[in-house]
């Protein structure tokens, strides 16, 4: 199925209300027609010439309409279907803003336990890490202490 783009829905839009306003026309002379016309048993007749005038005008009218453009073979739109997958789309969106959620709670929740297991000592000689100095226990203490200031706006 194409997508259709606002210009050809809004000039679509204008055919069919056009094409509706005429189709109401010509409901409104055809009933007129039927409803004064002299049922003869095997002959019908026009209640008025006018009622013939009526039809031939119909006629015309419709003639004009470009029958061809109007049953051309093209793929039919459904709103429907498209309603359908903009609601599937955000189905899926927001299952994924949820698993993301989620997953960032787990991660705060991380950072949150290693921050409190990360301290300085009281003579700012180095990270402890359940009592584990060097490099890698430096990092995470300064990661967790970014982490901190960056949450709270406070200097642990």
């Amino acid at each position: 199925m194409s997508e259709i783009t606002q210009p050809e829905a809004s000039a679509f839009k204008a055919k069919s209300i056009a094409r509706g306003k005429l189709l109401e026309r010509f409901r409104c002379h055809v009933q007129e027609v039927v409803e004064h016309a002299e049922d003869e048993g095997d002959r019908v007749y026009f209640g008025t010439s006018n009622h013939f005038e009526y039809l031939k005008e119909i006629a015309d009218e419709m003639d004009m309409w470009g029958w061809d453009a109007v049953i051309r073979e093209r793929a039919e739109v459904d709103p429907y279907a498209d309603l359908r997958k903009v609601r599937d789309e955000n189905r899926a969106l927001t299952e994924e803003r949820d698993r993301l959620r989620e997953s960032l709670q787990k991660a705060e929740t991380v950072i949150d336990l290693m921050a409190d297991a990360v301290t300085y000592d009281a003579t700012m000689q180095g990270p402890k890490i359940l009592g584990v100095n060097g490099s890698a226990a430096r990092r995470a203490s300064e990661a967790a202490r970014d982490y901190l200031i960056a949450k709270d706006g406070v200097k642990p």
